[in-house]
């Protein structure tokens, strides 16, 4: 599929699609075809699959992590 049709697969815009593509964030395949690139629903249910979590602090399974954000740092005055 398209990268735009990949885009509303994963509700997410098709900008941001093309960034993680670019910068090869997430591991997400996809094929390149002259200037597109075409994703496969296979890979893209690979990649909702590897980030199901059951709780928000579940961070198990995912490629790269963001730092953890602590409740002492939440309620640190910047």
């Amino acid at each position: 599929m398209s990268r735009k049709e990949a885009a509303e697969y994963l509700g997410i815009k098709t900008q941001t699609l093309a960034v993680w593509a670019l910068d090869g964030r997430y591991g997400l395949n996809f094929a390149k075809v002259g200037r597109r690139a075409i994703y496969r629903q296979s890979e893209l249910d690979r990649f909702i699959k590897e980030r199901t979590c059951t709780h928000t602090g579940q961070v198990e399974g995912f490629r790269k992590c963001k730092k953890k954000i602590t409740r002492r740092k939440l309620t640190q005055k910047v």
